[in-house]
């Protein structure tokens, strides 16, 4: 099966990812998630030897649902991380009743990432994900302050369909 070695890769591994996914600080969520990716490259080990949860089920399946994906370059980079990641993504768009559009910015429809797939990559996904999405919000900000454009404008808009094409790119 496997080395002590690997074994004592994939016990980090698992400590560094179970980190991420309970952490609420989305920056040490992901630097745990980059850590846990850097070792399995290292030794060429794959996330499907993880147990995540601590049951020595290693193939234990979630889904999850997350508000987000408005844009169409959120889905993009959220199905791009998903892939990479061997979860599979889909966004939902769902009508939301009179009587609770006060808890929706009064919204009629809301929009949702779906996630399904290992836990242990849900979490990966979720990191990832979060991250890249803060850094290009970060970007955009700066940027719009250079070009004296409201962050919320259509020229902002534009900006991080660009960053997030880039990082798909890459």
């Amino acid at each position: 099966q496997f080395t002590e070695e690997q074994q004592n890769v994939l016990n980090k591994v698992e400590k560094l990812l179970r980190l991420a996914a309970k952490n609420p600080n989305e920056n040490e969520a992901a630097a745990a998630t980059a850590k846990a990716q850097e070792l399995l490259a290292a030794y060429n080990l794959t996330s499907a030897a993880i147990d995540i949860d601590g049951s020595g089920d290693t193939g234990k399946r979630a889904e999850e649902k997350l508000i987000g994906g408005f844009y169409v370059f959120e889905r993009d980079l959220w199905r791009a991380i998903s892939d990479l990641n061997f979860v599979w993504y889909f966004t939902q768009t769902k009508y939301i009743p009179y009587e609770q559009r006060h808890l929706h910015r009064n919204r009629r429809i809301t929009h949702q990432h779906v996630l399904i797939g290992k836990v242990v990559n849900i979490a990966a996904t979720k990191a990832m994900a979060g991250y890249l999405m803060q850094a290009i919000e970060r970007i955009t900000k700066l940027e719009a302050d250079q070009v004296n454009m409201p962050p919320r404008s259509s020229w902002a808009v534009s900006f991080r369909r660009g960053a997030a094409e880039r990082v798909i790119e890459k």
